[in-house]
Order: C-alpha cells, then structure tokens, then sequence
C-alpha cells in the first residue's frame, strides 16, 4: 500500500473561515474576553545547572560543503514573483521559504504571521499599515466532538494598527522586507515607495514589543476595536527622552506605547477620535514601540529592540549541550536590555544563567501554552540528554531493553532470525530500480530507504553475504537514477530563492509532488535519501567500495538545501526546514496560509534529523553529528510539550488533549485531521511514520500506552490495509512481544505494509527490541 501524503491546499484558497475582523465596529467594545497578562507569583523556572560560556561558533559556521550546486543540477528562476515585495540587497542572498514571516512575501501580502505571543498582518483596507494584536486562550474557538477535532485563535482583530496620516489610500502605503534571515525579517511600510517617508519595523520571533521606527512620517495609530482612553503618563527615561503612554481598548485591554528619540517630547500625539491617535506633525526619526499590558517592566527596556537572532552552541559530552539565542538589539533604554518571550519548551530547558532574568509577564501563545518575558541579551539552554547513543541498531527507551543484547546477538536467537531470513527470501527478489522509479522525491525516498533497511538487515544482523550483496547492487543503480538527475522530475537549482526543487510543479500545478517545488515538505523528502545514503555509504566501505566518496557531494546537496546552518554557504538558505526557536520543522514553503505555517508530520520531522545524524557519522562530518543530534534532543522536547499529548500535557486545552497528537500543528490552529483523509488511523499515523531505531526516543511508553488504550486498540481491527502495519508497528514502543506476534505470524498478510515498509526490517525492528525473546 503506498501512503498517500497530502494534497497542498492550492495557493489560491488560502483565506478561510474565522476572520473575525468585520464582526468588530469600529466605536463599540469587541465581544470577546481578553485578559491581561497575567503575573507568575511562583517565578520559578525549571533551570539547569551547567557551564554556559564558550561557545563552539564552527558548530554554525561551518558549511557542509560549498560546490555550487547549478554545475551539478543547471538552473531555472522560479516563476513566483517576489521583486515587488523582496528588496534587491536580500534578493542577492538565499531568501528563506519557511519561516514564520512567509505570509508577507507571499500573494496580497494579507496573511497573517505570528513572533508569538503577538499576531501581526499587513492591513490594506480602510487602516492602511501594520496590524497587531494580541488573542489568549478565552477567545480560542473550538471545533465539534470530545475531544474537539480542532481549535484556532480569531485573526483580523487589529486591536492597534500602525500607520501614518500620509496614508490614505491603499495605494499610498507600499510594504517592501529587507534583511531576511531565520529568526527575523525588517518590514519597510513606505509612502508611495519613497524609502525616505517610510517606518521600520523589525518583526523577530518571541519579540517583546512591537517596534516601528518613523522617518519623515505623521504618525497615525488606528484601531479596529476602538481607542475607549488615552493618556500620557510621563517620561520613563529622561536620557532617552522617551515618553509613555497608556492605551486602553473598548474590549479594556490595556495597552503601553512608548515613543524615544529626540523629537518624542516635541511633538505631542492625541486621540483624535475612538479610532484614530495622532500626532502633530511629521517625525524625522522616532521609534515606536507597543505592548500588551502595562508593567514596570517594560518601563526599564523601552527603547531598546531587538533586530536579529544569533545561533550559538557547544557540546560539553555525548549526551549534554548547550545552546544560544543571542539578541542582537539596539537602541537604549534603562537596563540596555531586550525583553524577549519564551514558550514552555524553552524555559523547561533554561540554564541556571537565566534565573535572574525572568520577570511576572505571562501572555497566552496560539498553540503553545503560556509564555514568559524574560530580559536578558540571550536565551541560553542546557540539554542533558543528547540521543548520541542512537545509531543504526535497535533501540528502545523500554525498562526491559538492554543495548548489550542487541550487539552481542541475544535479542536475535534462532526463531527470530529465521523468521526475518524467510521474509528477505521474499523481498530481496524486488524490483528497487522500479519501485523507486517514481516522479516524487518523497515516494521515491521512502522506496530507497525500505531496502537500504533490508540491506542492513541482511548484512548485519543476518550476515548474508550473497544477499547484501544482490541488495547493495540494486540499491546502487537506483540511487544511480538520482544521483545523475535522470529521475521523471528532476531537480533543478532555483536561482531566485536559491533552492533545490523538483521540476515537477514549475509548468502548471505546483502543487505536485506536494509542493517540493515551492518549497513543501523538503526535509521529509530529502531526509528519506539522507538516510538511505547513510546505510548504503557504511556497508559499501565495509566491504571495500568507494559509493560514499563518489557521490557524497550529491547527498551533501540535498542535506544544504534543508539543513544548511550557515550563511557562509551562499547557495542555500539557512536552516531552511527547522525552526530552531519554535524546535521543529514546518513543511509549508512558498504558499500562503491564513493559519500560518504547518506541521504535518513529528515522526518524519525527526526521522530527517535521525538520518543526518547517520550520514554526519558515515561521512564523518563531527559538527554535523553533534548538530543534529542536538536537533533531535529539542526535537523531543517540543513533541512532549505539544505534540504527542499524554494525559498530564499541560500547554494544549483540555478538551484537546484527548486526541493524543495534533494532526496539523499551525502557528494558529491544532487541527486532528490530514490533507488526505479524516480517518483516524491516518491521523494517529502520520505522527508514526517511518518506525525506526530513533522512534522510541520520542513516542515514550506511556504516551504509546494511552494512544492505544484509549484510541487505536478497537479501532485497529477496522483497518486492513498498510495503515494496519504502521499502527502494529507502533506497538513494539510499548509492548514488543505484542508486535513480533502479529508480524510473526504465519501467512502474514503482507497488504497490511505501508509501501515505505518492509517485512525484513519490521521484523528485526522488532527482535531487536526484545520482542522475540
């Protein structure tokens, strides 16, 4: 059975449901609850005690490799438009195509995009500027069932809109993005695309204000909610001349704006009407800045902002590592420090250096719990359980494994291994050439890594030379079809995002093979032939052949296309696949979406990182090693946190819970669903696939335990095609012996494999987990 990933919404049909925007007039209070943010009177972190200095900074400025990738694969200039919206100077570098500020690149530039816990968007009717507001947990909108099949936050709300007197119309107002990097983008609102009438607003994630610096403008805040009180509650900083005002909306959410530079005193701002506050005249340089909230707190590091986001980590074992979010601010202010707001994740992993910089401030993210303002000039992070001891081989977080069965044999007694040899009797006759002859880099992939799987089955736990050697060769010359770019789609090298993408989308439909070429999915796909390389590369040397040296440079190119961690590397994004601040992947690229970016897959998330894990060993690339490594250690904190719900999660609603995973995680909606069907062993599934060594590490036994026992065990009897497998798969994380009874059984039907399975493997998956013994 092959798996059918979802279809990508088309481009087009982006805006749906929920804007709740019109509902709101324009002089009456808003009907909904909003709270204020709320203070912590615990104030206690769950910090870590290590060494935080020291940084190693080769660990992200190292490039895989530098060859330019348009002498291997030629070149197109992807068809969409970005030179309307995207400036020159950022036009010259790789543009990121996953990132939370997405939206605003894309089509009217009117979808939202979220820093967290602020929402943001570009208003271009009738309030001409940036849109900001704030939604919490009371205004969550639920969907039908126990647990609800989804929940979202309301967009279009524009609880404060910033803008200028000189914008009238639309046609007045131009929103260009400069300095596009992985954790921020600068958005420049200018008058009629003169630069030198414009404001300036940084957008960065976890931003603790919203800054816009004024040049040559009148400025003019707008609500949709409505202005009920404005005052002026004195300067707050003299040296700064900075002046702060109180804000309170017709909903009675309060909140600060402050106004710094020299012109602040001089040029007082008034409320004009419930919808308009305004200044005098025209500012030469100003910079504004809003919050939510009203606080001493903000007093002390209002004019101060953050503009960017430096990547720093070190590793102090195998198993423990630090890393760094270092703010890069300017500005001044009375501490000369940035206020930054951190999701749960982030503050369960704080080291102990972050202890005296936590404040009371709590605001509600969309769909990650609560979040904590912090002020420091980094956020810095211990992790002290790095999966370094996770290869090739079997492994389970089980009480009852033990790692010395697995390599001396014990786990692989004689029942055991001649239940697996009968299985690859039968599947070393496939066809790999064929199977992995496919117009998708994602099927394809899947195919390729089913039988370099069955390759390290036959060569290192069955020791069949004859065997690994007919599988090793096939896997070769279907390696071979994309390693020369002769597959049905091949890829090609975009000049425009500076991106490696399937030809298949660029004539028609760019939705096909999901999106690849606009960007979908690129680790899942990708991270297939990561892996599947990984395998092939090791065995191949072992037995005294050069594959790895003679194509590493190919593998290295896809794994820089997803996973490049430098801007050294001038070909490639950085970091285009993985969020390092929200700790996981989106698989959404060049496509607009009114919830934002999305998360379709945890397990294939990880099984990315899993395999660049393995390749960085194989092809002994330490940094790249320790890298991912490290990524698969926040990785699984993030599942804990949102993703893989057990029963005591305490950051998803309640009502939530009870589906056990997300189905598609959005910046602004948990939807238990697919692209591809509501049935419900294909959205419990697709947080399964692929079962490998690496998947204990994250589907804990007890999360397992309730999943089944509580959704999957009457229903898995419903299912028979190869979702069937996948879910029984899913059974050796928490009860091996129940899983190698059902693989293990005479006549298996093998129409209850997913098309990326194979008997061979799940087999000794299985055995090497302690199933059959």
């Amino acid at each position: 059975m092959a798996y059918d990933r979802p279809e990508m919404p088309l481009p087009g049909a982006k805006k749906h449901h929920h804007l709740f925007g019109n509902l709101v007039s324009k002089f009456e209070q808003l009907k909904v609850d909003h709270l204020q943010p709320t203070y912590d009177q615990n104030n206690n972190n769950n910090n870590n005690n290590n060494n935080n200095s020291d940084y190693d900074d080769s660990i992200f400025s190292t490039p895989v490799a530098t060859d330019n990738p348009i002498d291997y694969f030629g070149s197109t200039s992807h068809p969409l438009p970005i030179d309307h919206v995207v400036s020159q100077a950022a036009q010259s570098k790789p543009i990121e195509t996953n990132k939370f500020y997405g939206n605003l690149m894309l089509e009217d530039q009117t979808c939202t995009i979220w820093t967290n816990p602020y929402s943001l968007s570009y208003s271009r009717n009738d309030q001409f500027g940036l849109a900001v507001y704030h939604t919490t947990d009371a205004q969550k909108v639920y969907g039908p069932g126990d647990p609800v099949e989804y929940y979202l936050n309301p967009i279009g709300i524009k609880s404060i809109v910033l803008s200028a007197k000189e914008f009238e119309s639309k046609d007045d107002v131009k929103l260009t993005m400069d300095n596009l990097q992985q954790f921020s983008a600068d958005l420049n609102f200018s008058y009629r695309g003169n630069p030198n009438e414009s404001f300036t607003s940084p957008v960065v994630q976890g931003m603790g204000f919203i800054t816009a610096i004024y040049e040559n403008l009148t400025l003019d805040l707008n609500s949709v909610v409505g202005f009920k009180e404005f005052e002026r509650v004195g300067l707050s900083n003299e040296f700064n001349s900075l002046t702060k005002y109180r804000i309170t909306l017709f909903n009675d959410v309060v909140w600060s704006l402050y106004l710094s530079g020299a012109e602040a005193n001089n040029n007082p701002i008034q409320k004009i009407d419930n919808n308009h506050i305004t200044s005098a005249d025209k500012f030469s340089k100003v910079t504004v800045q809003i919050c939510c909230g009203f606080s001493d707190y903000y007093d002390k590091v209002a004019g101060t902002y953050v503009t960017s986001i430096d990547l720093r980590a070190k590793q102090n074992s195998a198993t423990s590592a630090n890393y760094c979010f270092q703010f890069n601010s300017t500005g001044s202010s009375l501490v000369n420090q940035p206020i930054m707001w951190a999701f749960p994740h982030h503050i369960d992993s704080f080291a102990t250096t972050m202890e005296n910089c936590s404040t009371d401030l709590i605001l509600d993210s969309t769909i990650c719990g609560k979040m904590k303002a912090y002020i420091n000039d980094k956020f810095e992070f211990v992790e002290n359980d790095l999966p370094s001891y996770i290869n090739f081989e079997a492994w389970s977080s089980l009480p009852t494994f033990n790692a010395a069965d697995v390599s001396n044999g014990q786990y692989y007694n004689s029942n055991a291994l001649n239940k697996i040899a009968a299985a690859l009797e039968v599947e070393v006759n496939d066809d790999v050439e064929g199977f992995s002859n496919l117009d998708s880099m994602y099927f394809s992939g899947k195919q390729l890594d089913k039988y370099a799987y069955i390759l390290y089955v036959s060569h290192y736990i069955l020791k069949d030379a004859n065997k690994t050697q007919i599988i090793m060769t096939k896997l070769q010359k279907a390696f071979d079809r994309f390693i020369q770019n002769r597959q049905i789609s091949p890829l090609v090298y975009d000049t425009k995002f500076k991106t490696l993408i399937s030809q298949a989308g660029l004539h028609g439909d760019p939705n096909l093979d999901f999106g690849n070429s606009y960007c979908n999915d690129h680790h899942f796909h990708y991270g297939y032939h990561v892996h599947a390389a990984a395998i092939l590369g090791q065995i191949d040397r072992e037995l005294g052949g050069n594959w790895l040296v003679n194509n590493e440079k190919y593998i290295n190119f896809l794994i820089r296309d997803f996973a490049n961690p430098t801007d050294t590397d001038e070909f490639f994004a950085v970091n285009r696949s993985f969020d390092w601040f929200a700790g996981h992947s989106w698989a959404k690229g060049l496509f607009a979406s009114a919830d934002g970016k999305d998360q379709e897959s945890s397990s294939e998330d990880y099984n990315a990182y899993y395999g660049l894990k393995l390749w960085g060993q194989v092809a002994n690339n330490p940094t790249l090693t320790f890298r991912s490594t490290l990524q698969l250690a926040i990785l699984k904190r993030v599942c804990d946190n949102y993703i893989l719900m057990k029963d005591s999660n305490r950051n998803q609603p309640r009502n939530f819970i009870g589906n056990k995973v997300p189905g598609i995680l959005f910046e602004n909606k948990c939807h238990h669903a697919t692209y591809f069907g509501a049935n419900l062993e294909y959205i419990q599934g697709i947080h399964m696939i692929p079962l490998t060594a690496a998947s204990s590490y994250f589907r804990s036994q007890e999360f397992v335990r309730q999943e089944w026992d509580q959704l999957l065990a009457n229903h898995v009897e419903k299912v028979n095609d190869g979702w069937k497998g996948i879910l029984m798969l899913n059974t050796v994380l928490m009860d091996p012996k129940m899983a190698w009874s059902f693989f293990s059984q005479q006549n298996f039907n093998r129409g209850w494999l997913d098309g990326g399975m194979s008997l061979t493997y799940s087999l000794a998956l299985i055995a090497g987990m302690g199933g059959a013994v």
